[in-house]
Order: C-alpha cells, then sequence, then structure tokens
C-alpha cells in the first residue's frame, strides 16, 4: 500500500511537473507561489529529472527568477538541505 502511494503521488508529481512546463513560465510561477514549500521543491525536482532525462533544459531557475525573492531564497535554502537534516 505504501508503495503505490508513492508511485501514486510520483506520477501526480510527474503530471503536474508536465503541466506547468508547458504553461507560460509567469503562470506557473503565480501557481508555483500558491504552493506549500515541499510541494514545490518537489516538483522542481521532478522538472529537473524530465529535463536531464529529456536532454532539455530545465524551467526550474527561470521559474526562481521570476519569484518574489524571499520565497526564492526559502525553496533554495530547502532544497539545498539534506534529507533528514
Amino acid at each position: 500500500e505504501r508503495v503505490k502511494t508513492f508511485e501514486n503521488r510520483r506520477e501526480n508529481l510527474r503530471q503536474n511537473a508536465e503541466y506547468l512546463v508547458g504553461m507560460p513560465p509567469e503562470k506557473a510561477v503565480d501557481i508555483l507561489l500558491e504552493m506549500e514549500d515541499q510541494d514545490v521543491i518537489d516538483i522542481f525536482r521532478m522538472t529537473e529529472e524530465q529535463a536531464r532525462a529529456t536532454g532539455e533544459i530545465s524551467l526550474v531557475a527561470y521559474w526562481l527568477s521570476l519569484m518574489p525573492p524571499e520565497r526564492a531564497a526559502v525553496l533554495q535554502r530547502k532544497m539545498s538541505r539534506k534529507p533528514g537534516g
């Protein structure tokens, strides 16, 4: 059951990342700004993973540049922490 829950969450993240990448960046950022930090971080990581897999440039850095500096800094700080740390 836990594996299925993890797989469902991963699939949802993958789909959300694809939707956001397909949007104009400003609209994607508007949506991301309404989300919880951990959800944004998970989407960023999935977006990075998808970009690496397809050989494309990730939009994460650009999305961060469009966010208010304070929120971007919080997200970057949280992303740089090691899991469990």
